[in-house]
C-alpha cells in the first residue's frame, strides 16, 4: 500500500464548512458522510471506534490540527478524509488550539504500519511553509484539493 496521502484521500473526502459543536459531532458527521465509500463496512462502528479513541486520547496535535482516526474492523482498508469545519473545534492540543484543519483516519487493525507511515507523511507535509494558511484561506473545494496535492476526477 502506497501511504502517500494523494493515494488515499479523494477528492470526494474533503469536506468545508462542516456545522459540529465539539469532536464527538464532527467524528459522527463524518463517519456518515463517508458511509457509501467502498472501504466502510459500518459508518456507525467506524464513528464508535473514533469516538472511543478520542475519548481516550485526544487526538489533537498543535496549531489548529487534530487527526482523530480509529482502529476498527469496520473499515476495509485506510481510509481518510480532510475536514475544515465552520469553526474550530477543540481536540485537546497541547498548545490548547482548537483545531480547524482536520484529517480523519480509520484503518483496519492490521494496517497500522501504513497509518503510521501516512499519519508521518501528513505531519511533515504540513509543515510545509506556507500550507496550513493555504488550506484555511481556500475558498473552494478545488483549491484545498489542489494545496493537498489531489487529482480532481
Amino acid at each position: 500500500m502506497n501511504t502517500e496521502l494523494h493515494n488515499v484521500l479523494k477528492p470526494g473526502r474533503v469536506f468545508l464548512d462542516i456545522e459540529a459543536g465539539d469532536a464527538v459531532s464532527l467524528i459522527h458527521t463524518v463517519s456518515d458522510r463517508l458511509r457509501d465509500c467502498d472501504e466502510v463496512i459500518s459508518s456507525r462502528e467506524m464513528a464508535k471506534a473514533a469516538v472511543i479513541r478520542e475519548r481516550e486520547m485526544p487526538t489533537g496535535i498543535e496549531h489548529g490540527i487534530a487527526l482523530p482516526h480509529a482502529r476498527t474492523h469496520a473499515v476495509r482498508g485506510l481510509l481518510v478524509a480532510f475536514v475544515r469545519p465552520v469553526k474550530p473545534i477543540p481536540f485537546q492540543a497541547p498548545d490548547g488550539e482548537p483545531a480547524d484543519l482536520i484529517f480523519f483516519s480509520a484503518i483496519p487493525p492490521r494496517s497500522i504500519t501504513e497509518y503510521l507511515k501516512l499519519t508521518a507523511h501528513i505531519v511533515r507535509m504540513l509543515s510545509a511553509e506556507g500550507l496550513q494558511e493555504t488550506l484555511r484561506s481556500a475558498q473552494t473545494h478545488a483549491d484545498v484539493c489542489k494545496a493537498l496535492g489531489l487529482h480532481l476526477e
